[in-house]
């Protein structure tokens, strides 16, 4: 196995464990699922466990069609998301996890390097991705 593919398959186990960490933070929703708490001094603009949910799941998509483009791979259309319920977000989540499996299989160890507008590599876009899955996983976990 050669580093870059290594550095791949590192990259790809990431994206997965931060899919994976969303996916349990909101499936551990219960409550509140529409309600923003109170504003902290570390967080100015409080999000309810939905929108960040949402948010998170729309940014998955947006990150997967930027890869899919730039490896000139077909991109699917991005849906508009309607998550009003904790179930509702983990169908939505289930559809970009599987579009993103899709993406990730035609990333070879030699598409890390390539341009990508966002993040400037593939690589870095998708190291990006899964911070930013795993940001917003806490986000929902706290909320709950």
């Amino acid at each position: 196995m050669t580093e870059g593919e290594r550095d791949r398959d590192a990259l790809v186990d990431e994206l997965r464990r931060a899919r994976g960490a969303l996916r349990e933070a909101i499936a551990l929703v219960e409550a509140g699922w529409e309600r923003a708490p109170a504003a902290r001094a570390d967080d100015t603009q409080p999000w309810a466990p939905r929108a960040a949910a949402e948010h998170a799941i729309a940014a998955d998509l947006g990150f997967t069609a930027m890869i899919a483009r730039a490896l000139d791979l077909p991109a699917a259309p991005r849906p508009a998301l309607a998550c009003l319920t904790p179930g509702d977000a983990l169908v939505a989540l289930a559809a970009a996890t599987a579009e993103g499996e899709r993406v990730l299989a035609g990333v070879g160890d030699e598409s890390l390097a390539t341009e990508v507008d966002f993040a400037g590599h593939v690589g870095t876009l998708m190291r990006f991705a899964a911070g930013h899955l795993r940001e917003h996983a806490r986000q929902v976990a706290r909320l709950r």
